[in-house]
């Protein structure tokens, strides 16, 4: 029996899933010939003839695996290299896979580079997906700076391509395959399931079905960069205190005028966002003398969160492009002027 072992730390393993099925159907001959279609953000997995899936993951992506109805192999408690190397090494020899999948991580995790170093020293075809805009060479170094690079890299859209080529990655290596997640997205309705658990979520924000709610999507800019990630031109606390002075002084965004005696701002964690990061904001605020209800919260899916959400605000997280997917108004001041007026955002990746 072919068999699939596929590992993921970061939410970007939800995309992983799709774009994986979709590129190794379409070229066989790059990293093996059976695969299973695996749509992990719907929850709909369907196993093709003589193929069996394997699922490792950590850290963050155990929740979302669990959320599919996949219950993954969890090496989460595993936390120095030198007993990481030996957990893949020993799980690649014992599922003995015809090839291995993995997301690409940001620099605070090396994992995925270590599955792709130890796929070479056993000779397994291995391939990764990139589905970021951001940092994108930092994610093929290990921790000693060397470059480890995987049998195919899947991507996005041709900017990250040239971003891996300009890197003196083979173009043989790389292939284009487009966002599979947003199309999905675009493409369907949402269904009476998540609209039912949206609804339960407004009911936990205590809000009703008349009052708005503007999600705030946080992004862990912070703790990259005191791990070593390049600098961005934004901040996430920046722009957060720039919505809220912008509530205070125009309650608009945008076009829209805003009712902020039935407002609410929900602020969104990023999962690698530091404990308790925006605890100071759980308190109600003074905007235009009027209480602002803040609530602080992300237990819920980001598509559920979305959903139950009125408009959303952010800087160029994932969640931007998702939810204009939806069909969510969608707000970007990462480039905000000099008073901080949050400006539409088309398309959160330009």
């Amino acid at each position: 029996m072919n068999s699939i072992l596929i590992y993921s730390r970061d939410i970007g393993g939800t995309n992983l899933m799709v774009a994986a099925h979709q590129m190794i159907e379409a070229g066989a001959e790059s990293v093996g010939d059976a695969v299973a279609l695996i749509d992990f953000v719907s929850a709909h997995i369907s196993e093709l003839e003589n193929c069996q899936i394997t699922v490792v993951a950590k850290d963050y992506a155990i929740r979302s695996w669990q959320r599919a109805g996949v219950k993954p192999i969890d090496i989460s408690s595993v936390s120095k290299v030198d007993d990481i190397s030996d957990v893949v090494q020993k799980l690649i020899s014992d599922i003995n896979p015809n090839v291995v999948l993995t997301a690409t991580t940001d620099v605070d995790d090396r994992t995925d580079v270590m599955f792709w170093r130890k796929c070479r020293e056993l000779n397994v075809p291995v391939a990764a997906l990139v589905d970021h805009r951001v940092n994108i060479n930092a994610r093929f170094f290990d921790k000693n700076s060397s470059a480890v690079y995987p049998d195919v890299i899947f991507v996005i859209d041709e900017h990250v391509r040239l971003q891996l080529l300009d890197n003196d990655v083979a173009p043989q290596k790389v292939q284009i395959i487009g966002d599979i997640h947003l199309s999905r997205l675009k493409s369907r309705k949402v269904d009476g399931s998540s609209q039912i658990n949206a609804m339960h979520l407004r009911e936990k924000w205590t809000v009703s079905s008349s009052d708005m709610v503007v999600l705030f999507v946080s992004e862990c800019l912070r703790e990259m960069r005191m791990l070593g990630a390049g600098a961005t031109c934004y901040d996430e606390i920046d722009s957060l205190e720039n919505l809220l002075s912008q509530l205070r002084e125009t309650a608009t965004l945008g076009n829209q005028m805003l009712n902020l005696n039935n407002l609410t701002l929900v602020i969104r964690p990023h999962p690698k966002d530091a404990e308790g990061k925006y605890a100071s904001y759980v308190s109600h605020r003074n905007i235009n003398s009027n209480d602002l209800n803040i609530v602080v919260d992300n237990d819920s899916s980001a598509e559920i969160a979305i959903i139950a959400s009125d408009i959303i605000v952010g800087m160029d997280s994932t969640m931007l492009g998702e939810a204009q997917a939806l069909g969510k108004p969608v707000y970007s001041n990462c480039q905000s002027d000099s008073v901080g007026n949050v400006n539409t955002v088309q398309w959160y990746r330009k």
